[in-house]
């Protein structure tokens, strides 16, 4: 595709927000609270009057027995705003979206049902009689709902915020309609790249370049990671919640050694010996525990994974792979799975040392110091919702996997999939979202959605940027965005002292990911992303947007050299077609280039290789070339799903990353199918056989 360059913009529509109430922690926990209670009092009374008829029963039941109540304590701090204004609009729908609860790290296997809810006599009675507990449940929970809503309607009115407004003369689209290729068979053929993989393939081999030629001074590992297996024994999981499978593609001396396996974790080597899925995930909703003690799951799922007992969701180790001081890894929530170098084997229990010993979640930033070497820096939020609480913590490591810093914050629940880190701060975009109380505490435990269904995005707060300090103890700025957003994946950000760049991939609700990217029909609007420069001014507390383009992407990268600092470039996934109004899916890799590292410039070019009609591309990675002097001098390496009709199968390419129209260099093919995954590295380590 041809370069389009897009003009500069009139003057930027400068939008900022006044602050306005924020649901806190005692108000949420009221709400639930005379909830629950009124709920429990109800479900007590007429679970007593009925067993106390049986005669077997009610000599066995006391009045002491009563389920346990959930209580909290409030010890945040009052949350601060800077000085803002407002923009109001109307507001959008509620929507279903994948929140993924960051569960404690603990055991995977469950705790018996029974532990801290009464005596036997009441555990036998609803054990005895599950219907009409039910049946209680039900009314119990609609009366629940009820007062919740009846609570909501007093909080505070719905605030609404408008987008900026976008002159398409400078904000253009590099895609266009195709019409040659019907949408629908795109679609299709897409679709091909998210079939379960039914064996566990443990590939080694080396490769054919079958176009091109490995680039000189191209030497390390590709490491790809995502999920793989999401069908057992006649049973379906959501894509999110299958097993995940490392793939890693080791480059040296022109030729290309290629090796896969599954992720080994103690719940995959279970439910390979069981021939089905046995534990519990986030994403779907049908449960395959089996009942706790003869009682019914859903008080397991009540006590456990609404209220905050044992964490029962497995961690596949299916969203991200790294090889850091040593050591490879695989990366979802909780504690990572630590990997053989060779083998990619687990090792014993994954936690190994200091960079296993902590949880983290699959996305963290490299940041290249001024003397050469480089600092990773993690992070690991965690929600409990029965405190209506979020945690995050922030670790930073050298190359050696020596510690040097952590800090950890708090805040009212919240969510969060991914970080910024400049030079002087760490950067959180808080997407506003709330519990859907009917899921959550009807539908959940009934089976009728999953754990990820109970949140949806709440157009009653404004997304706030959470900025905390790397050094020091200064106070944390907070900073409402003018534009009501959800961002999953981040490009890059830097500041100079007194302003702050947040590039991001903005969505405009917070939807349901795995329908709209996995499950597209060709019909419905294909989510429509686009790239989003937030520029912060840390002394006045206000924040202005501007559009960089408005080609659907995702999944972006950038160079060690650029990450934290001022840059020009930016990789990503974008989509290559357009049928009316509906988009195609990620298909194309775009370099974005910004006409300058200024922190005002909305100015940029974009240059995209389509790998073909049916094929697609996976997140870009970039590999620096050795003794790089600028940000772009490396290749990107990418796998790409060809879904050709009779073809399918994955490619292996190497990119040019100051060329990235021109297309491969080098292309491999793989001997096997791999799934459309999710994240991955490149180490400049080679981690393959010493000789082909």
């Amino acid at each position: 595709m041809s370069r389009t360059n897009l003009l500069n913009s009139p003057t930027p529509v400068y939008d900022v927000l006044q602050p306005h109430p924020r649901t806190t922690a005692n108000e949420h926990r009221n709400k639930v609270l005379l909830s629950i209670l009124s709920s429990g009092l109800i479900a007590f009374s007429v679970s007593y009057l009925w067993l106390s008829t049986e005669r077997t029963s009610a000599q066995s039941l006391y009045l002491s027995s009563m389920p346990r109540t959930v209580t909290t304590q409030s010890s945040s701090r009052p949350l601060v705003h800077l000085p803002v204004q407002t923009l109001r609009s109307s507001t959008s729908s509620n929507t279903d979206v994948p929140f993924v609860l960051a569960p404690q790290a603990g055991a995977e296997s469950a705790r018996p049902v029974s532990a801290g809810y009464g005596t036997a006599g009441v555990a036998q009675g609803l054990h005895r009689f599950p219907g009409l507990v039910a049946g209680v449940f039900a009314v119990a929970v609609g009366t629940l709902i009820w007062t919740t809503r009846k609570l909501m309607a007093t909080s505070a009115p719905k605030v609404g915020l408008e987008d900026v407004a976008v002159d398409k003369a400078w904000c253009m689209s590099t895609i266009a309609a195709r019409p040659e290729v019907p949408m629908q068979d795109v679609f299709e053929n897409y679709k091909t790249g998210y079939q379960s993989v039914t064996k566990d393939i443990e590939d080694e081999c080396w490769l054919e370049v079958t176009q091109g030629k490995i680039p000189e001074g191209l030497v390390g590992t590709l490491l790809r990671n995502g999920p793989a297996l999401f069908e057992r024994g006649g049973q379906k999981r959501e894509y999110l919640d299958g097993d995940g499978m490392i793939s890693q593609v080791a480059v040296k001396d022109g030729k290309v050694h290629f090796k896969s396996r599954f992720v080994g974790t103690d719940s995959f080597k279970r439910e390979e010996e069981a021939g089905r899925f046995t534990d519990m995930t986030i994403f779907t909703a049908e449960d395959p525990r089996p009942e706790i003690l003869g009682g019914p799951i859903w008080l397991y799922r009540l006590r456990d994974d609404i209220f905050g007992g044992p964490p029962s969701p497995k961690n596949n180790g299916a969203y991200n792979a790294l090889h850091w001081a040593g050591k490879t890894m695989a990366i979802d929530w909780g504690r990572p799975w630590a990997l053989d170098n060779d083998t990619l084997e687990v090792v014993g229990d994954g936690k190994t040392d200091a960079l296993s010993k902590i949880n983290y979640t699959a996305h963290y930033r490299i940041m290249e110091n001024d003397d050469g070497t480089s600092t990773i820096v993690f992070f690991n939020p965690h929600t409990d919702w029965a405190k209506y609480k979020s945690t995050v913590s922030f670790y930073e490591f050298d190359e050696q996997g020596n510690q040097l810093s952590s800090k950890v914050v708090e805040f009212d629940a919240t969510y969060f999939h991914d970080l910024i880190v400049t030079d002087n701060y760490y950067v959180l975009f808080d997407c506003p979202i709330k519990m859907d109380y009917g899921k959550a505490f009807v539908g959940y435990p009934l089976g009728k959605n999953s754990l990820g269904n109970t949140v949806s995005e709440d157009t009653d707060k404004a997304p706030l940027f959470r900025i905390y300090p790397r050094r020091g103890n200064e106070e944390p700025i907070f900073v409402e965005s003018p534009y009501f957003c959800y961002a999953f994946h981040h490009v890059n950000g830097f500041d100079d002292g007194k302003k702050m760049v947040f590039d991001t991939c903005t969505w405009d609700r917070f939807t349901l990911y795995f329908t709209d990217i996995v499950k597209p029909d060709g019909k419905e609007f294909y989510p429509k992303t686009k790239m989003s420069r937030f520029v912060i001014d840390l002394e006045k507390g206000t924040c202005e947007r501007k559009v960089i383009h408005e080609t659907p992407c995702e999944y972006p990268v950038v160079g060690p050299k650029g990450t934290g600092k001022p840059y020009q470039h930016s990789y990503m996934c974008t989509s290559a077609v357009k049928d009316g109004e509906v988009h195609g899916p990620l298909q194309a890799i775009t370099k974005v280039s910004m006409k300058d590292t200024s922190v005002d410039c909305a100015e940029a070019t974009l240059e995209s290789w389509v790998p073909g009609d049916y094929k697609f591309s996976m997140e870009p990675v970039f590999a620096q070339r050795p003794g790089a002097k600028a940000e772009d001098d490396g290749w990107i390496l990418s796998l790409i799903h060809d879904g050709t009709p009779g073809n399918v199968g994955t490619d292996f390419v190497v990119l040019d990353a100051q060329n990235v129209e021109q297309g491969p260099i080098a292309t491999c093919r793989l001997p096997h199918y791999v799934p459309i995954g999710v994240h991955g590295s490149f180490t400049p380590e080679y981690l393959g056989p010493a000789t082909a």
